[in-house]
């Protein structure tokens, strides 16, 4: 029988919660459009630009979370062994590829609106509500996200947590 010391014991395996950060996006998002619908702040004309700006906004953060998990998935993570300041980092790396990823997908989106003929006040809305909806849903999972970082161990993703 071997014992097993501090120094050959697994280091505590914790999970980014992919699962979790998605529905937290989803719930911030919502809660902010039931807000701005409670209040009267959407215009009935441009609530159709509205709903697909804050759509385009939460598919690019899926993606991103998506992308998130399999770059951890493919045991990136065990080069970077347990020091959570190192994990945190190339987390912090591939959320700020995320948010590159949502600022051309606006910009693209933009102008093929605008090629397509789509007036400025729905290219405005439309840019507006994913611009909202992305930042909403990037503090929301970035939250979830670090936390689980900060209590430190071997990251690696799990949507069932």
């Amino acid at each position: 029988m071997t014992a097993v010391t501090a120094s050959t014991a697994a280091p505590r395996a914790c999970h980014l919660p992919l699962g979790r950060a998605f529905v937290a996006a989803l719930a911030v998002v919502g809660v902010a459009a039931l807000c701005a619908w409670g209040t009267g702040a959407l215009d009935r004309e441009r609530a159709p630009w509205i709903g697909i700006g804050a759509g385009v906004a939460i598919a690019v953060a899926t993606a991103t979370l998506f992308a998130i998990g399999r770059v951890f998935d493919r045991g990136a993570s065990a080069a970077l062994g347990s020091d959570p300041k190192l994990q945190a980092m190339r987390l912090q790396g591939l959320l700020g590829l995320g948010f590159g990823a949502k600022l051309a997908v606006l910009a693209i989106g933009a102008v093929l609106m605008q090629a397509g003929g789509v007036k400025f006040p729905h290219i405005a809305a439309f840019a507006v509500a994913f611009v909202v909806a992305s930042l909403l849903a990037q503090i929301a999972v970035t939250g979830m996200l670090l936390r689980e970082i900060s209590r430190g161990g071997d990251v690696r993703s799990s949507s069932n947590s």
